[in-house]
């Protein structure tokens, strides 16, 4: 079903752009910032 997986790509990318806006006002360390976002990739791929 490639329409839903366009779709659900979009709202990842988007929902990322906004954590890691959130992670760059915080002060998050960048592999810290990495290692979840590959940890929330694993569960959702």
């Amino acid at each position: 079903m490639p329409d839903l997986q366009s779709l659900f790509l979009h709202i990842y990318d988007y929902t990322w752009g906004v954590l890691w806006g959130a992670g760059i006002n915080r002060k998050i360390r960048p592999h810290e910032f990495m290692w979840v976002k590959r940890y929330a990739a694993s569960i959702v791929f």
